[in-house]
């Protein structure tokens, strides 16, 4: 007598698919389509495996590793950029790491002094010219400079 119900599709291939697409960088929902699974498959598969069912703990168990490695391998290249002398990588450290964003000291400053700074007064614009003079020289020359600005 054979079993009814819905087919697993759990196999290695899909298990390979989802672990590469998550080592990449995937979102789950991408990772998922890319594995031939949808999303709601994967989140039956994650909640089958946080009961410790098997194959799904093992995906599971997979899939987190390959998050951690994905993560360690952009990180890297962060760093192999910073040692090249790319400021921008050290940048991105100091914001997810330590939660430092130049834009945060300016708004600490702008609102030590007033609420908001109005650009139809001259009050207003003399706020932001003094906020952008506080700035390094360095960022405001990479912001005007650097063709890392968004095309209009």
């Amino acid at each position: 007598m054979t079993k009814r119900g819905r087919q697993v599709k759990l196999d290695a291939k899909v298990q390979a698919r989802m672990v590469k697409a998550i080592r990449l960088g995937m979102r789950y929902e991408d990772a998922a389509k890319y594995a031939g699974i949808s999303l709601r498959t994967w989140a039956r598969y994650k909640a089958r495996a946080e009961l410790g069912e098997e194959p799904y703990a093992s995906l599971l168990a997979a899939v987190k590793e390959a998050e951690t490695e994905g993560m360690m391998a952009c990180l890297e290249a962060i760093e192999r950029a910073y040692q090249q002398r790319d400021w921008k990588a050290a940048a991105w450290i100091l914001e997810r790491r330590h939660g430092w964003w130049p834009n945060a000291m300016i708004t600490n400053r702008i609102e030590e002094q007033g609420p908001s700074m109005d650009l139809t007064t001259d009050e207003g614009r003399a706020e932001v010219i003094a906020a952008l003079q506080a700035l390094p020289v360095e960022l405001l020359t990479a912001a005007l400079v650097d063709g890392d600005r968004p095309e209009a």
